[in-house]
């Protein structure tokens, strides 16, 4: 089968030939195979009435031959005992220009589109902690010599990631599956595009990603069109964000996610806060690390400003520098509930223990506060 622009009778054709066009391919029921040529991985097959054949043998190892283009010098009949058509080729030059012979149309030159697609990509980060994001960096690159049209990415996920998102250079990305999909267009000689698929690390173990790209042009090199990803997800028993060796490593349980109770996961402490998960006052300036992150304080500096425990409380908000009857009733109020404790009134209002702090204005708190109103600091 020709294409429709292409003139049987002409002596001499050039014709730019792709698997694109060429896709209808029919399996030749009766014919004679003649001269076959091999040249940068692709075997050129004249097979007199049914033409040239191009077939990929990068997996002959399997016995596996496949057709990636074909023109059909002689569409009237195809015949395994007839020798009309085309006897020989020359695919060897530079420029990918190939030259037919044919016993009845003479000389045909034709050129075969060729695009060598690679891929290649990385999942960072590596290794990830059961629960969290991992994005899968992929490019994809034409070597040419050819632009490459109609690119296609897959990458097929594995059971234990979820998919989230896929963001690419160009073109547009769906998911169906478990297998993401992205229609990158055209790819110029030595152009490039990125994808960056995220999915969720849902359980641990070690989960693989296969990405393959291809394209409508003749790749001579399929070796870089498939490329796997390599993924390790730590078990995170407690969901805070630290792997569980790591938690046993540091002194966490990893059964806990907030270890010392301060009210911060161990994950936040360690990744977003760098505090001591082990310690609900990691700097040991009396105040607890929640409370401190509230105010804007340094946790990890014991000499930074900070409020005073000195139990004024009123005005509400404002604090006037004096410890009196609307101090205790505001403290009372605090202590049974009635009124929501801010960082700042626990700063000032949680004197109890002495010297340290429990994060909150109970009774104890009270108490004291009323032994200053009645007695004076």
């Amino acid at each position: 089968m020709l294409a429709a622009s292409f003139a049987v009778s002409a002596v001499m054709a050039y014709l730019q030939l792709s698997a694109f066009f060429l896709s209808a391919f029919l399996v030749p029921a009766l014919t004679a195979a003649y001269y076959q040529r091999k040249h940068n991985g692709l075997v050129y097959a004249a097979n007199y009435t049914t033409g040239l054949r191009v077939l990929d043998h990068s997996d002959i190892a399997n016995s596996n031959l496949t057709e990636v283009a074909y023109i059909d010098t002689h569409p009237s009949k195809d015949s395994f005992t007839s020798f009309d058509g085309a006897w020989s080729s020359y695919p060897f030059f530079a420029s990918g220009t190939v030259i037919i012979g044919d016993r009845d149309e003479g000389l045909i030159v034709v050129r075969l589109l060729q695009a060598d697609l690679a891929v290649s990509g990385v999942d960072v980060p590596d290794p990830v902690v059961e629960g969290s994001q991992i994005d899968h960096i992929i490019d994809i690159t034409n070597n040419g010599p050819d632009l490459a049209s109609n690119v296609t990415l897959t990458d097929g996920l594995p059971v234990g990631v979820g998919y989230v998102q896929a963001t690419p250079s160009q073109g547009s990305c769906s998911e169906t599956g478990g297998t993401v999909t992205c229609l990158l267009g055209v790819l110029a000689d030595g152009a490039s595009a990125t994808v960056t698929v995220t999915v969720t690390a849902i359980t641990s173990g070690s989960w693989s990603s296969a990405l393959r790209v291809s394209a409508d042009e003749v790749d001579s090199n399929m070796a870089d069109n498939d490329v796997t990803l390599d993924s390790t997800v730590l078990p995170d028993q407690d969901g805070d964000g630290l792997d569980d060796d790591f938690e046993i490593s540091i002194g966490t349980n990893p059964l806990l996610p907030d270890t010392d109770g301060d009210g911060l996961t161990d994950g936040d402490e360690v990744n977003l806060y760098a505090t001591n998960p082990t310690l609900r006052d990691s700097d040991g300036d009396g105040f607890g690390d929640s409370v401190e992150l509230s105010v804007g304080t340094n946790v990890n500096d014991p000499a930074g400003p900070w409020p005073p425990a000195d139990g004024d409380l009123a005005p509400m908000d404002v604090y006037d520098g004096l410890v009196n009857v609307a101090d205790y009733l505001v403290a009372q109020r605090m202590a049974l509930g009635l009124i929501p404790q801010t960082a700042l009134d626990i700063a000032h209002g949680d004197l109890q223990p002495i010297g340290t702090s429990a994060d909150v204005i109970d009774t104890a708190d009270v108490l004291l506060i009323l032994q200053q109103v009645l007695n004076g600091p």
